[in-house]
């Protein structure tokens, strides 16, 4: 049970934060969908940051993972973290920034070769969301080559990284 003066707190921090968020609701639905989706960027990649520090702690002191693992500290962390690369690109798009510190993280690391392309396919195709194939300028150009580069990286790793179609698209792009 609360005393009095809990809940006199209570109440008054909760009437604050309604004052707060109702001063924040003004505008139209698709601006608060664009606060609320920026928020939800800036708390990711605070979420991204932390666990790439923890990455790279428990890569430099070669921290092993528990027994019912079957892979090393590494790969969990590529593999995982480009997965999740695949799944936030098909639905929208994901930081390059976070794939390009794993793969500099565990460029030492022996990984196996579908995981380090996985890794390069992700990073690629960070590189590629950003391309617009109807204005080609400088920029453009630049990523496109980038993304070139790691897709093909990807496809020496592995032939079946569905990366051809991809591939194809830059050369057109290039020529």
């Amino acid at each position: 049970m609360s005393t009095p003066a809990r809940q006199h707190y209570h109440r008054h921090t909760a009437a604050a934060q309604a004052a707060e968020s109702s001063a924040v609701m003004e505008g139209s639905v698709y601006e608060l969908m664009q606060a609320k989706l920026a928020e939800d960027r800036r708390r990711l990649k605070q979420v991204h940051a932390c666990a790439l520090d923890i990455a790279h702690y428990v890569l430099q002191h070669n921290i092993a993972l528990p027994e019912r693992f079957a892979r090393t500290t590494a790969t969990l962390i590529a593999e995982e973290i480009a997965g999740q690369a695949d799944i936030a690109l098909a639905t929208g798009n994901f930081d390059v920034e976070v794939l390009l510190l794993v793969d500099e993280l565990t460029a030492e690391q022996d990984l196996p070769d579908q995981v380090r392309a996985k890794l390069h396919k992700a990073i690629g195709q960070c590189y590629l969301q950003n391309i617009d194939f109807n204005a080609v300028t400088d920029e453009a150009v630049q990523q496109a080559e980038t993304a070139q580069k790691h897709l093909q990286r990807a496809l020496q790793l592995n032939d079946r990284c569905c990366v051809k179609k991809d591939i194809e698209r830059i050369e057109r792009l290039l020529k």
